[in-house]
């Protein structure tokens, strides 16, 4: 990654470039940016500062650029800052005339490092094979809503993980089984376009063939006998932890598979706070000696719960699925509006009408779910709660994500990204495109209902 850039400005301009910046720069762009205030020349001369307080200040700018890590400078004019002094620090530097100069400047050095929202978001949907709606196209939708900040916004937010990132993730190094006898297995997944077809072709591609391995969780004897030490197991995502607690109860019901010696070790290329605690709190109450639940790494886990949750949990081990489920949901805050300074303080502004939105798309998924079920009879089936359909308004289980894989999106992501459908706001109405098209989520196939449940 490059070095930062330091921003030398004007002490007067400094909360307007931060506002502009802030308005059209992608999520952590803090953590590149750095920005220098200081007084104007013509204001130093009036406020009789001594001329050894320009060097001074120019002095300590130069030890800054020593101390860190810097790759351009762009320096505004009439700064109270000995400019000659510090290109020759051997830094590339640009020098801004003028405000509107500046703020392109820095937009173009953004744009470079990716942290501009339209080529953050364009490089993130270009690395998934599902992609639809170019992101600012998606933004323009928003737009003919009235509400075009809101996709900006989100589309700061986006994340897509492709294969080469699941890869690195699946990797495990040999130290970690050394002497060891082991499997590396995907779970065995009919629905079509399922991702575990693209975990199989990773595994098959870092594993030899004789150490891959299908397991059915329908049928957990299927490993019995296998005569491992270790069994690795991988999937692409750990959310909500809902399928993950039903292969935790599928393995209970095995007691060859519950009480062998064998080590059962889960591996996720992203995992979740909420996934990561319900997955454990199932393995203390059921007393699960052999099963690892393992977080994936800082950049790729995300918390959704409420921060006083882990106090909350904690006491759950004894508790039923349904009430462990019951307290975690009531705890998640979705993902995309959980800073209210991110969203300049419209988060529930946003909130309420991406909810709107996302409950009108909802709507036709839901129904097409319900519909497979139908019964050779052709009976009339009952229509979606409206608690149903505000439990998927911003994803599964409200999680509002906006983290999707190259191959297949995760069903807590936010709808606006994946479905399509008519929708309408204070009397505006267009057919919404999604920024990706998962051939699951589309009204082309008929798949299985497995439960209300993600």
């Amino acid at each position: 990654m490059a070095g930062k850039l330091l921003l030398v400005i004007k002490t007067a301009d400094a909360e307007s470039v931060l506002r502009r910046i802030a308005e059209k720069a992608c999520m952590g762009w803090e953590r590149q940016v750095e920005i220098y205030p200081v007084c104007e020349r013509r204001s130093a001369r009036k406020q009789h500062e001594e001329p050894v307080d320009y060097n001074t200040r120019t002095d300590q700018l130069i030890d800054l650029l020593a101390d860190g890590d810097y790759s351009a400078i762009i320096v505004q004019a009439h700064v109270a800052i000995d400019v000659t002094r510090l290109a020759q620090v051997g830094i590339r530097l640009h020098k801004a005339n003028s405000l509107d100069v500046l703020v392109k400047l820095i937009f173009d050095e953004l744009r470079k490092r990716k942290l501009d929202w339209l080529t953050h978001a364009t490089y993130q949907w270009e690395k998934s094979a599902i992609r639809s709606l170019h992101p600012d196209a998606w933004a323009q939708q928003f737009d003919a809503l009235g509400v075009r900040w809101i996709g900006t916004n989100l589309l700061k937010l986006l994340r897509v993980v492709a294969d080469d990132e699941l890869r690195s993730a699946f990797l495990v190094p040999e130290a970690e089984f050394a002497g060891l006898k082991v499997v590396h297995a995907y779970f065995r997944d009919p629905e079509p376009g399922s991702s575990s077809l693209n975990v199989k072709m990773i595994l098959e591609k870092l594993y030899p063939a004789s150490q891959v391995i299908e397991y059915d969780p329908e049928q957990p004897d299927c490993i019995d006998g296998i005569g491992k030490d270790i069994i690795f197991v991988y999937e692409d995502g750990l959310w909500s932890g809902v399928e993950l607690v039903r292969r935790l109860n599928n393995i209970c019901k095995n007691s060859g598979l519950r009480n062998a010696a064998c080590q059962i070790h889960f591996r996720y290329a992203v995992t979740s706070d909420a996934g990561l605690i319900a997955g454990r709190l199932f393995s203390k109450r059921e007393r699960l000696q052999n099963i690892q639940l393992r977080p994936a790494t800082a950049s790729y886990h995300y918390d959704f719960l409420q921060n006083d949750a882990f106090s909350r949990l904690q006491d759950l081990a004894n508790s039923t699925d349904d009430e462990i489920r019951h307290e975690i949901d009531s705890l998640i805050r979705p993902l995309a509006f959980q800073s209210d300074q991110f969203w300049s303080g419209r988060r529930d502004e946003a909130l309420q009408i991406c909810t709107h939105l996302g409950r009108q798309l909802v709507s036709s998924f839901l129904e097409r779910r319900r519909d497979a079920k139908r019964g050779q009879d052709g009976a009339a089936l009952d229509p979606i709660p409206e608690e149903k359909l505000m439990g998927w308004a911003l994803g599964a289980l409200r999680f509002g994500s906006t983290v999707s894989f190259s191959s297949s999106v995760p069903k807590p992501v936010l709808p606006l990204m994946w479905l399509a459908g008519p929708v309408r706001i204070d009397g505006r109405e267009i057919d919404w495109k999604p920024l990706f098209w998962d051939v699951r989520r589309t009204a082309a196939i008929d798949y299985p209902d497995r439960s209300a449940n993600p």
